[in-house]
């Protein structure tokens, strides 16, 4: 619903491309538009403003609330001559900024990320390429500027374009927008597009837009002039200035070309937003109940239901299970009667909430982000304790592990609640349970939060524990509706993580520092969820060279490294444990820092508003400092309006002499503020001044009245007032609908005398009024004028009937709601609607069906509208909603399991059955498998007479039940029978393992784990895949290296082979996987020795000079280089051949000490010394005295010469 007061302006791109607005001011709604209800909006469209363009486009955008939901700008829509609408995709995210000139090395900034991202073609949206995390609706901005920019020809920002794919359901989609208008302020840090995120309907989840910013003259931005988004920013907005934004072409593209590995290096090149909130999920679950209430109240039975709902109803992936709490968001200023009853129910009580989902319906039930094709019945609860300060942010998710949670901390709530209790029991619970963070925030180590914020299709390789083994089998008992406790308990206290893995399983850790710590401190130690089959040799550290990590998991702070709270406040570092089975799950270690107060820290701002006739002095805002260990010395201006202010050492900024403001084209100005101690600088502070008008032109005031759709001619309207310091000498009324009003120079509006005024045709009129004085025309006002209805035509009510399917013609179902009936009486109705030919209506308002096949199967409700005819007119339209009931039998779906070698007979539970007005006669099973199964109608399903079930075989069996009555068959629904296995058959366990590539033949490498043996004996063992040929097997399942064996790393670095174990019937187990990493023998890094050479100082540039020797057996030299004081004097070949690359001079430099290095595939060398000894030779001598001299004739002198020697001899002349 497009809120009442929300604004809609239209613009136009003329020949240039740049954006104009086609009105003079932006039209405000003036009652709330629903999405089936239309407006028109009446313009001036000249062919002078496309001149003569071949496509024509009107750009629409709507900015104001959507729903009870405030954003700031919502979804745009471009319209063209043959009405393609535009509209982005939803869904996961990666957005790419490219360019094609070489010369311009481009920054980008992200208001989602805390670094930037340097010369790279990739703009990341979200926090990692392994991360799916949720995005909060709002605004992200994507920044750019570009170094030499001015130096270019306007052309360059024809060669940039942003590419943003979109990832739905497993099918991607692309949008680029190239347009060189949308670059204009790049050299300037520009602010170059948004990344937009919002709701656009009640209980629908976010989607996602891109919108360029549209830059003119009176662009205001809420962004900085820096081409960071992590700095702070104070933006203060003249009074009733809104910014423009627009999504412009949409263009299908070839996938542009991602940052591969040897471009960039600064960023990972995929970033990925999941745009699901607030919703349930084993998979999505679609139609389940909701219920809020506090957590101190558990278990009472008059315990007050804070909200009580379903969750959304749908059959999309990033819809179902959406939870609409009554919540409003942060900066809601009004609220619903919903919200409002919340928040008063909820002010004086601070502890925790809890969310209790039940039944519905799973559509993802596998987590492969498809929908199913027949959805899985959730007949248990799922439960999440809920922090207010979460509840009132809307940030939350129901899933399996907040389940687990609220089993094991109901001890806590209720009559026992207690808050802080509480809080260290869940987040225990989520440091047992999950390896990495997953709420993105670095301010807080693993906890609670990250608990709602798993994902099954996300993140199941983030639990200590393997997520089919041991967290499957807990959903399927929530599908069947049976108590977990016990299994909860085992899952996270009992179960041990080294059952699952034979590898390290580090978890993330959160370490708290000062940022004053002395080089070389101990930071933390690592803890180990589980060293494994055996302990951990060692751990490795990425991501800062600040930071090392010694094999006994203590982390320090380098030698010579220092941190700096005001460059950064956190770092993110990648942490792995090594045992002899191979390498743990990398995990984010972060370290936080503490700010100690030595540089200056800003604590706030006032002011940031400036007229434009401001006199040098004035003071423009004030900006507070902690000044930090010592007083602060300067404070900093810069920014693009630097020159127009000054500021104090108290932090008050001035108006500057040099300052030139101008309202009517500039509506902001923007500096960055730093201040500066012995110790160092602050944060950039960016501060953006809104610049308001000079009462110079006159200023019209928005009028906003009712009028009765009677008034008469001349009738006063209202007044406008209009500020003006000169007198008014005439103003100007315009608008659709203007002819209807008439306004004279003191404001006094007036019905005119061609009025024709109708509520029905016509609610409200929105006016443009401008004043004009000797200084010249105001800008437009607004007057709205809200026409009230006078009784003449019907007014319906909204009307809701049900009908049984498949009723006869002429059948009546009911009679539409009159609330009012007007100045005569009805004479008639009409329905509206695509489904209207089905139904028809009479003179008194009664429906009747006229179409006798209506299935509830194909439709279960019409949506139509009606409206009422009498003598004054047709009545505005209402809904009317029509719902097909069945007398067919309406079943559940069933989801059961059955052990392999059940009887027959053998119960396995019963359908569900929701309605059937008279008994089911017949029921029958339908789909492969269906035969080992017998149901009756009484819906119990049954293992069947001779039914041949076997968890080796199949493991799954998806069936279909239909239901007979005396009216006709159910709707087929699911069945879902999971065999369990019995230990019948050999199991065995494979393993993984690393060898170096020259390993000795016959060296025994691993052994075979036998988990069962069913009865049976093993009387060998198979080996398949490529390579197994390089390894044998004994029948005890040791096995070793062959005798041929041939490994190189470089190669084949890892063997991925199949193993099944054979008994003495020839029957073969399930295969399981043997997995070989071979490592590099690090002899075969290339040796380079040592060597001496002597070289004469007149030896010519490009000479070989000498050699040095170089040992590589496997492998190629790929590249040699030599490092020291004056290495750049020679170049040196793969082969060792040294060549003079520069004259080399005795008698400034007589040796020269070098290192040399080799590099093949397996690593670099470890250095050699090379000297070069400089041989000197006899130079010739120099004059220094000059070789002119002036002597007058018929005199007699005497003239002195002078030489030198450079290798200082004596010298004779």
């Amino acid at each position: 619903i497009f809120k009442s007061g929300g604004t809609i302006q239209v613009y136009y791109d003329d020949a240039n491309g740049v954006r104009k607005p086609v009105l003079p001011t932006s039209y405000t709604l003036t009652k709330d538009l629903p999405n089936d209800e239309t407006i028109d909006i009446t313009m001036n469209i000249s062919e002078s403003m496309f001149n003569d363009m071949a496509t024509k486009k009107l750009i629409v955008v709507y900015s104001g609330v959507i729903g009870s939901e405030p954003s700031v700008s919502v979804a745009t829509t471009e319209i063209t001559e043959d009405l393609n609408y535009f509209k982005a995709p939803g869904g996961l995210f990666t957005a790419q900024l490219n360019w094609g000139e070489t010369a311009v090395d481009i920054k980008m900034a992200n208001s989602l990320m805390s670094e930037e991202s340097n010369g790279c073609g990739v703009t990341a949206i979200g926090s990692g390429d392994l991360t799916l995390h949720d995005v909060y609706p709002g605004t992200y901005a994507i920044g750019a500027s570009a170094e030499g920019y001015e130096d270019l020809d306007d052309n360059i920002s024809d060669a940039i374009s942003l590419y943003v794919t979109a990832v739905k359901a497993r099918k991607t989609e692309q949008i680029v927008i190239n347009n060189k208008y949308l670059y204009a302020n790049l050299g300037k840090s520009g602010h170059i597009a948004d990344i937009f995120i919002t709701r656009p309907e009640p209980n629908e989840p976010p989607q996602v837009e891109v919108i360029p910013t549209i830059p003119s003259t009176s662009s205001s931005s809420n962004y900085g002039g820096s081409s960071s988004y992590s700095t702070p920013h104070y933006s203060f907005s003249s009074p009733g200035y809104t910014s423009g934004r627009s999504s412009h072409t949409s263009t299908t593209v070839n996938n542009p070309p991602m940052c591969s590995s040897d471009s960039c290096h600064c960023l990972p090149c995929k970033y990925e937003i999941l745009s699901y909130l607030n919703q349930s999920r084993l998979g999505p679950i679609s139609g389940a109940d909701v219920k809020l209430y506090k957590a101190s109240q558990e278990n009472d039975v008059n315990r007050e239901l804070l909200y009580e709902g379903k969750t959304f109803t749908s059959s999309k992936i990033d819809e179902a299970g959406v939870i609409n709490l009554p919540v409003p968001y942060p900066q809601q200023t009004t609220y619903s009667l919903e919200e409002q009853a919340l928040l008063d129910a909820i002010a004086d009580y601070d502890g925790d909430f809890i969310l209790e989902v039940s039944g519905g319906f799973d559509i993802d039930a596998d987590d492969n982000f498809e929908v199913d094709s027949s959805f899985t019945q959730v007949n248990g609860k799922l439960h999440l304790i809920l922090s207010k300060q979460r509840l009132l942010q809307n940030d939350y998710k129901v899933n399996i592990l907040t389940e687990i949670a609220y089993q094991l901390s109901q001890d806590l709530l209720g009559s026992n609640y207690d808050k802080v209790r509480l809080q260290t029991r869940l987040d225990d619970i989520a440091s047992r349970v999950l390896i990495e963070k997953l709420y993105p925030s670095a301010d807080q180590p693993l906890g609670r939060d990250d608990l709602f914020y798993w994902l099954p299709m996300a993140h199941k390789d983030w639990l200590v524990k393997p997520y089919d083994e041991t967290l499957k089998p807990i959903v399927d008992k929530i599908y069947a509706g049976e108590d977990i406790y016990d299994d909860a308990y085992d899952y996270v206290y009992r179960q041990l993580a080294v059952e699952f893995s034979s590898v390290p399983i580090v978890k993330s850790q959160w370490f708290k520092v000062d940022e004053n710590i002395t080089s070389g401190s101990l930071i933390g130690e690592i803890g180990v969820a589980s060293e494994g089959k055996s302990s951990v040799k060692s751990y490795s550290l990425s991501g800062s060279d600040k930071f090392h990590i010694d094999n006994e998991g203590k982390v320090y702070l380098e030698d010579n490294a220092t941190l700096d709270y005001e460059t950064t406040t956190n770092y993110q570092l990648t942490l792995k444990a090594t045992n002899d089975e191979g390498d743990s799950k990398p995990v984010t270690l972060y370290v936080v820092l503490q700010n100690i107060l030595d540089a200056p820290e800003d604590t706030g701002f006032s002011g940031g508003v400036i007229s434009e006739d401001a006199q040098s002095g004035t003071e423009a805002g004030k900006i507070s400092f902690n000044e930090g260990a010592t007083p602060i010395e300067r404070i900093v201006i810069g920014g693009a309006d630097k020159d127009s202010f000054t500021i104090d050492m108290d932090g008050t900024i001035r108006v500057s002499d040099n300052a030139k403001f101008d309202y009517e084209s500039k509506l902001s100005a923007k500096i960055t503020l730093q201040a500066f101690n012995s110790l160092g600088g602050s944060r950039v502070v960016n501060i953006t001044f809104g610049i308001t008008d000079a009462v110079d032109i006159p200023i019209v005031q928005t009028l906003d009245t009712h009028l009765k759709e009677d008034a008469t001619v001349g009738q006063e309207v209202g007044v406008v007032t209009i500020l003006s310091n000169d007198p008014l000498l005439s103003v100007e009324l315009s608008g659709s609908g203007s002819e209807n009003f008439e306004i004279d120079i003191d404001g006094v509006l007036r019905v005119s005398n061609s009025a024709t005024l109708d509520y029905e045709s016509r609610m409200n009129f929105v006016l443009q009024l401008q004043a004009i004085n000797i200084q010249g025309k105001s800008r437009a006002g607004t007057i709205v004028i809200r026409i009230d209805n006078v009784a003449d035509v019907v007014e319906l009510e909204k009307t809701v009937l049900r009908m049984i399917e498949r009723s006869d013609t002429s059948t009546e179902i009911g009679q539409i709601k009159v609330k009012q009936e007007g100045a005569s009486p009805i004479t008639g109705y009409r329905l509206i609607g695509s489904a209207s030919d089905k139904f028809s209506i009479d003179s008194s308002g009664m429906i009747n069906v006229i179409d006798n096949s209506i299935s509830q199967t194909n439709q279960e409700y019409f949506n139509l509208f009606v409206v009422a005819i009498n003598d004054e007119g047709e009545s505005l339209k209402q809904r009317l909603i029509i719902y097909i009931d069945t007398r067919r039998p309406i079943l559940g779906v069933l989801n059961t399991y059955v052990y392999e070698d059940a009887t027959s007979n053998t119960s396995l539970g019963v359908v569900p059955l929701q309605s059937s007005p008279t008994p089911i006669t017949n029921i029958r099973l339908e789909g492969s498998g269906a035969d080992n199964f017998t149901i009756d109608t009484n819906r119990e399903l049954k293992v069947a007479s001779g039914a041949i079930l076997d968890y080796e075989a199949l493991v799954n069996y998806t069936l279909r039940v239909i239901a007979t009555n005396e009216v006709g068959d159910s709707d087929a629904k699911s069945i879902y029978v999971r065999v369990v296995d019995k230990d019948d058959t050999i199991k065995i366990k494979g393993f993984s393992t690393s060898i170096s590539e020259s390993i000795a033949p016959n060296t025994t490498i691993g052994l075979v784990s036998t988990l069962s043996l069913g009865g049976k004996t093993i009387q060998s063992y198979e080996l398949s895949g490529s390579g197994s040929e390089n390894f044998s097997i004994d029948d005890s399942g040791i096995v070793t290296i062959s005798n041929s064996a041939v490994f190189n790393n470089v190669n084949s670095p890892r063997y991925h082979m199949a193993l099944v174990a054979v008994d003495t019937q020839g029957i073969k187990s399930k295969a399981v996987y043997i997995d070989i990493n071979v490592v590099a023998d690090m002899n075969e890094i290339a040796k380079v020795s040592d060597a001496n050479i002597k070289i004469k100082e007149d030896v010519g540039a490009g000479t070989v000079v000498g050699r040095v020797v170089v040992e590589s057996k496997k492998y190629i030299v790929e590249q040699m280089w030599l490092s020291g004081t004056g290495y750049e004097k020679f170049i040196i070949n793969t082969d060792g051949t040294i060549k003079l690359n520069q004259e080399v001079d005795y008698e400034n430099i007589q040796k020269y000490n070098l290192s040399v290095f080799a590099r093949n595939a397996l690593g670099i060398s470890s250095g050699a010394t090379l000297h070069v000894d400089i041989e000197d030779i006899n130079e010739a001598p120099i004059f220094t005295s000059s070789n002119n001299v002036s002597q007058p004739e018929n005199q007699t002198s005497a003239i002195t010469l002078s030489a030198t020697d450079e290798d200082g001899d004596s010298l004779v002349y």
